[in-house]
């Protein structure tokens, strides 16, 4: 029996995630509330708070969970090192071009607001960060070559993040800039960027 109500724990849980999502997406974060999320998702409020305290942690679940990055994708058909890497460094990108840009732009903003407002829960973006630059950090030191440079796996593995959340942040700004063209613009980037420290010999 507890087995099942954890199942029923844990598909509410999704299911308020989902609700929030679409009516933060629909009707903007600041204009939902969580007397509209539990009323969608057919429960009381109270409910809903024994699973998200806040509406800013719900926020939070629903950018880790648009943001998160996958560290169980496949790339074993990409043979290039620059291509596996930069692939890597997209995935994120690549989820978050699939929600509307008004969104993604009221998350951001949103989100900086609890830098000060709520500390504990930034963090918790920060820590989606972290897992994203040592997921990269990680295949450099497998394919590069840092012997003798100024800089090491980390350093670049930050430079890469440096250029990929800038050039989204910038997207989301300049309305007239596809999705095609943003990946085509950090692709440029990064490749001449990793290249350079790529141990000899690696396909390029």
């Amino acid at each position: 029996m507890s087995r099942i109500t954890q199942e029923l724990k844990t598909e509410t849980k999704e299911h308020i995630l989902e609700v929030a999502a679409r009516l933060f997406q629909t009707q903007g974060f600041q204009k939902t509330t969580t007397r509209a999320i539990a009323k969608q998702c057919g429960i009381g409020e109270g409910t809903l708070f024994n699973y998200y305290p806040t509406k800013d942690d719900l926020l939070i679940a629903v950018f880790e969970h648009i943001g998160a990055f996958d560290d169980t994708l496949d790339h074993a058909s990409i043979p290039k090192p620059p291509d596996l890497i930069i692939d890597i460094a997209l995935d994120p990108i690549r989820k978050m071009n699939r929600i509307p840009r008004t969104f993604m732009l009221d998350i951001l903003i949103s989100s900086i607001r609890l830098l000060k407002k709520k500390p504990g829960l930034f963090h918790r973006l920060a820590a989606l960060d972290y897992n994203y630059i040592n997921a990269i950090k990680e295949k450099l030191i497998i394919y590069g070559d840092f012997k003798g440079q100024k800089i090491d796996a980390e350093d670049l593995a930050k430079m890469i993040y440096g250029i990929v959340a800038f050039d989204y942040i910038i997207h989301l700004y300049e309305s007239k800039d596809d999705n095609a063209k943003l990946e085509a613009d950090i692709i440029r980037k990064l490749k001449a960027l990793i290249t350079p420290y790529l141990k000899e010999g690696m396909p390029l």
